[in-house]
């Protein structure tokens, strides 16, 4: 077991983008004529060396499917992300189109309501907005901005943003509309 793990240790310090040299400088140990390796000075290597040779070869050959694997299945999550949340810009509702008008049509960075706000909640738990700031104030309220993906699809297409409703208010606003 101490063998696997320290095995594993190692291969876990090794930089990914050199599991592919490794694998071809392994298969060309292995796999190169002895006229070859003569000219390389590899050929007592080999001879000495072959077996360890071979099963790193096979590991790295394991390896080298694994990280294949992880960027393609990473690269088609990313894509999957990405429909989610443009998805989730096409179903937004006319109050939440209301806290979006004055960041894209109104070119505003910032817009600033309660941290109770349940429309704003909404807009971050669907990463279309993001509290820009921890310091906020019960008067002012929390600072909100715009994810920088969900800008520019709504720069592309502003008709998203039709039949929106109301806007956002600062709980100091909210204050002033009660009276």
């Amino acid at each position: 077991m101490k063998v696997w793990d320290s095995i594993i240790s190692l291969v876990h310090k090794i930089p990914r983008g050199m599991m592919p040299g490794l694998l071809v400088v392994s298969a060309l140990i292995l796999f190169l004529p002895d006229k070859a390796l003569e000219k390389l000075y590899l050929v007592a290597f080999r001879d000495q060396f072959g077996m360890y040779v071979g099963i790193a070869f096979l590991l790295l050959i394991v390896i080298n499917i694994w990280i294949l694997w992880d960027i393609l299945n990473s690269r088609f999550e990313e894509k999957r992300l990405k429909r989610v949340r443009i998805r989730s810009l096409h179903e937004l509702t006319p109050e939440e189109k209301g806290y979006l008008v004055p960041l894209v049509i109104g070119q505003k960075n910032t817009i600033y309501v309660g941290i109770d706000d349940g429309i704003a909640g909404g807009l971050v738990a669907n990463s279309i907005l993001f509290r820009s700031s921890n310091i906020f104030t019960s008067y002012e309220g929390a600072p909100y901005n715009l994810q920088p993906w969900a800008r520019e699809h709504l720069h592309e297409h502003p008709e998203l943003l039709e039949g929106h409703v109301g806007t956002p208010m600062s709980p100091e606003q909210k204050m002033q509309n009660r009276w």
